[in-house]
């Protein structure tokens, strides 16, 4: 099949479909992040397939830009900027929690490239390649947690 029918998004896309398919994992571009825990991605499906789907992060809470003030927005509106760093118009990888739904947005991991000291604290998941250098993956859920972006527990009364 022609590169021209392969939309641009994929086509410089640092891994391949069936390498992703082979770890149970999507290609995905990173297309507009709502918040600190949900985006919506371009995704590959297979066979020439791509939809465009609001996922909701799998494990991560941060707080909402919506219904909040102060120190809690504020929080927010920086979630969303480090979200927008790491996801906007970046090449990631998504595993999807079977059949879970969160207001009407699938659940799933999302993983993204960087190089491997990128996050010291973190092991990141390591493809290995058999003409090109290794890529490292890092969980999108796990960096934001180690950089502090989740929502506070509220203090009962």
């Amino acid at each position: 099949m022609s590169k021209k029918r392969i939309p641009l998004e994929f086509q410089n896309h640092p891994i391949e479909f069936s390498e992703a398919l082979n770890r149970g994992m999507f290609r995905a571009v990173g297309k507009y992040v709502v918040d600190g825990d949900t985006a919506d991605f371009f995704i590959d499906l297979g066979w020439y397939h791509y939809n465009y789907l609001p996922i909701r992060i799998k494990d991560l809470d941060t707080p909402e830009l919506r219904g909040t003030s102060g120190e809690e927005r504020e929080l927010a509106y920086q979630a969303k900027a480090r979200a927008e760093t790491l996801l906007a118009d970046q090449p990631v990888l998504i595993k999807t929690s079977k059949g879970k739904v969160s207001f009407g947005r699938f659940v799933g991991e999302v993983f993204f490239i960087a190089p491997s000291d990128a996050f010291p604290d973190l092991v990141p998941l390591q493809i290995e390649r058999k003409k090109e250098p290794p890529l490292f993956l890092f969980s999108f859920s796990d960096v934001m947690k180690l950089e502090g972006y989740i929502k506070q527990k509220k203090q009962p009364a």
